[in-house]
């Protein structure tokens, strides 16, 4: 059965930057003094990487579904549609980067995606009247991406609950908009 395209956008990037290890010695995850292992709050594991080095995007460029080229039918994207406009968030792409911080007119979403989990969420970026630019913190909490928002440095995770249980975290959710996972023939 033939099933109509996405006629909105579709995410294209190019990778800026490559990972860099995490030492004991590192800087902690979310900036501050060197800290080790022992110092992160509990139920929280060091990704190997520190905050940032895996690059979320934001106000990333979209091309067309017909200028998609890049895509094959059986690609994996994150569909999401918000006041009546379409995306796509190929996997490929949210591999490299798992956070999109995006813009839909005057509304600011995030779109996540965990690739230990496999599972991608889409959040309203505006919680309690303040707006959050989320990135990748480099911590884990039971293989599940942590979030942290840039502009204040809250952590928010993991990313299956977004509100955590561990000091630090955020006591506050974000709305959630429903994504769909397709392939990018569906």
């Amino acid at each position: 059965m033939n099933r109509p395209r996405i006629h909105g956008l579709v995410l294209v990037s190019v990778l800026t930057s490559g990972a860099t290890a995490c030492a004991d010695d590192a800087t902690a995850p979310l900036g501050g003094e060197p800290a080790g292992l022992c110092d992160l709050p509990e139920g929280l594991t060091a990704q190997g990487s520190s905050s940032e080095a895996i690059p979320a995007l934001t106000e990333p460029a979209f091309v067309s579904a017909e200028s998609a080229q890049y895509l094959l039918d059986s690609d994996r994207v994150l569909g999401l549609a918000v006041d009546g406009e379409a995306r796509a968030y190929p996997h490929n792409i949210l591999w490299s980067h798992e956070v999109v911080n995006d813009r839909f007119g005057d509304r600011w979403i995030s779109v996540s995606y965990c690739p230990l989990t496999g599972f991608g969420r889409a959040l309203d970026a505006i919680i309690d009247g303040s707006r959050v630019e989320f990135g990748v913190s480099g911590l884990l909490s039971a293989n599940n991406l942590v979030m942290f928002d840039r502009l204040s440095d809250q952590l928010f995770g993991p990313q299956l609950s977004i509100v955590g249980k561990c000091e630090g975290f955020a006591e506050v959710a974000p709305d959630l908009h429903a994504v769909r996972e397709m392939s990018w023939g569906e």
